[in-house]
């Protein structure tokens, strides 16, 4: 204890102007968030105004920050950065790096902090953070129910469902319709089937306030009424909103045993909508109503009592979750089409989906092996599916193993798995590929590529495409954008020679010189492959994905060559040889992504090209 008394003593000495009257407390008078082993209380000014604050240590001290409260919650009023319990809430911990050689110092700036954030919430300097930490302060309610919800905001009134479990005596999960989507996302995820006549299924409401309200959440001593949860969204909402849930009120009638939900979104002004919600219980009529078996809503007439139950919602919807990760909600409506799921490809697609996009078309004829799961998205779970007809165990094919997995963790995307060569598609109709706002082609096989990329551009309107692939023994990997925002720059200018139209086809990209074979075989040729790691795939990957991502949001106009280069030890011990590009640095990669343009190519060049 002598490490507290001396910061005690310390803070006696020399931080008047902070804190007066420190002394040590019994750590059982501070409200229990953590097992505290040691305990101050002292008096604060914040302007003309005193207050008496708790400093309580945990045992971790200083590699954890100390927890600082206020004796009275409400001696400043409602204020953002306050907890029920006084706890404030005056730095993040992530990312908090604390000085351990310096435990008075973290103490001081604690403090500091602490008071500076009071401070401003007394003066309204971050008033704002009341309006946009909206649903954190609607979850401190003491009485409140916590549901999963899977609803997508609008701006129109709706009716909306509640899966209420009688078993659990609670709402479950909330959701827009009863429609294929929600059937599987709640099996999936909850195991509830909505189909299951055991299981509820009633209907709320979903009011979203106009745009520019500011609503202050209710303080934690005085929770909201129904006459002002009324009072709010009636002065709140559009005349035309207005008239759709009046519509929708006067065809409802309440029982005794009805629940009844009724969820708001409310605009908050960092652009964000708050999303919370109420559920009506144990109605009893009036004393004087004549029909005392059913009532009108609240909402129009109160002619019963009830239970009023905050809501806490926990929102599935990728437009909401996309906003804690570096999500790109603008790309959620994008069709992207992956050409290929071998190693490259299939994480393409994993990263593709996290970071948004919602619509895939798989196109693959290839089943996944044994040999490819050590270097694949997918693991050996997804090897083998029991043919019921003819009673044997089949291999899965890419597309449907990709298709499970993304279902299982993401069940409201939307996924085309295609077994199908990419030939065959192209004879059967070259102009599906018109669909697509992008197509990625990671098949290894640059014959084939060189195919695709001249009969993409015969059509129409024909979307960016997007070529990658890796180079052997993890020196390096590749992608290249062509048909974006009709520039030129495509795959075959990789093997236009300016100088020597007749001479040996080679990729200008490699890292590996020409003339060489890269195949490993451990039994035959059949078993013949390119050796290159799990990693090199990942960083293929994340190259081709970041490129995507540029051009589905718009900041990538032109078509770029981009390449990441590995060690090349491994390569040379094999007795291969490297190219001249790869002695270029990362740097000068960067530089030069544009200059492999050929103006001489004959599919997208000046002098020919089309």
């Amino acid at each position: 204890m002598f490490l507290f008394e001396e910061i005690k003593m310390k803070l006696q000495a020399q931080c008047p102007d902070l804190i007066k009257g420190v002394e040590t407390i019994e750590v059982t008078v501070v409200p229990p968030r953590d097992n505290y082993v040691y305990a101050l209380k002292g008096t604060i000014a914040i302007g003309d105004q005193e207050a008496s604050v708790y400093i309580a240590f945990k045992k971790d001290f200083p590699i954890r920050k100390p927890d600082i409260f206020l004796e009275d919650r409400d001696v400043f009023g409602f204020i953002p950065h306050i907890e029920p319990d006084g706890f404030i809430c005056y730095v993040h911990e992530e990312g908090l790096l604390l000085d351990q050689d310096n435990p008075f110092g973290i103490v001081k700036d604690s403090l500091a902090r602490a008071i500076r954030t009071l401070e401003m919430g007394v003066s309204e300097d971050n008033y704002d953070d009341l309006y946009n930490e909206f649903e954190v302060y609607w979850a401190r309610q003491k009485t409140k129910i916590v549901v999963d919800c899977i609803l997508s905001l609008g701006e129109r009134v709706k009716e909306i469902y509640v899966l209420y479990d009688p078993k659990l005596h609670r709402p479950v999960f909330i959701f827009d319709a009863l429609d294929e989507k929600s059937i599987f996302y709640a099996k999936n995820l909850f195991h509830y089937d909505i189909l299951d006549e055991s299981i509820e299924k009633q209907k709320g409401i979903y009011i979203p306030l106009r745009e520019g309200t500011r609503l202050l959440p209710p303080s934690y001593s005085s929770p909201w009424g129904f006459g002002q949860i009324k009072d709010i969204i009636f002065s709140n909402i559009t005349s035309s909103n207005k008239r759709e849930l009046q519509r929708i009120l006067k065809q409802k009638r309440i029982y005794r045993n009805t629940k009844e939900y009724i969820l708001l979104s409310v605009p908050q002004p960092n652009g964000y909508h708050a999303l919370v919600g109420i559920e009506l219980s144990e109605f009893k009529a009036r004393k004087g109503l004549k029909n005392n078996k059913s009532f009108r809503h609240p909402l129009i007439k109160v002619q019963s009592d009830f239970k009023l139950t905050p809501l806490v919602l926990k929102r599935h919807h990728p437009s909401y979750l996309l906003q804690r990760t570096i999500g790109y909600d603008e790309i959620h409506n994008k069709h992207i089409a992956v050409i290929g799921l071998g190693a490259v490809g299939s994480r393409i697609t994993m990263e593709l989906a996290r970071a948004g996009v919602s619509k895939f078309t798989l196109i693959d004829d290839d089943v996944l092996d044994i040999d490819n799961v050590f270097r694949h998205e997918l693991g050996s779970e997804r090897l083998y599916f029991f043919d019921q007809k003819q009673h044997q165990l089949q291999k899965v094919p890419k597309v449907y193993g990709m298709y499970q997995e993304l279902k299982e963790k993401y069940p409201l995307i939307d996924v085309e798995p295609k077994v199908k060569n990419i030939l065959d598609l192209i004879r059967e109709d070259i102009h599906q590929f018109e669909q697509f706002d992008l197509i990625i082609v990671a098949i290894g096989n640059p014959t084939v590529e060189r195919y695709f990329n001249r009969v993409v551009r015969t059509l129409t309107d024909p979307p960016p495409v997007i070529f990658t692939w890796l180079e052997p023994l993890g020196i390096g990997g590749h992608a290249l954008l062509t048909l974006n925002n009709g520039n030129n720059g495509c795959y075959e200018c990789l093997y236009t020679n300016p100088f020597d139209p007749d001479c040996a086809l080679y990729n200008k990209a490699s890292f590996a010189a020409p003339n060489q074979f890269f195949g490993k075989m451990i039994s035959g040729c059949q078993t013949a492959f390119t050796p290159y790691g799990s990693m090199d795939a990942l960083q293929t990957a994340i190259l081709a994905t970041r490129l995507a991502l540029s051009v589905l949001t718009g900041k990538e106009k032109d078509n770029p060559l981009c390449s990441w280069k590995g060690d090349s030890t491994d390569f040379l011990e094999h007795g291969f040889k490297l190219s001249k590009r790869y002695e270029l640095t990362t740097e000068q990669l960067n530089n030069t992504r544009y200059h492999y343009k050929a103006q001489q190519c004959p599919i997208c060049g000046q002098d020919g090209g089309s």
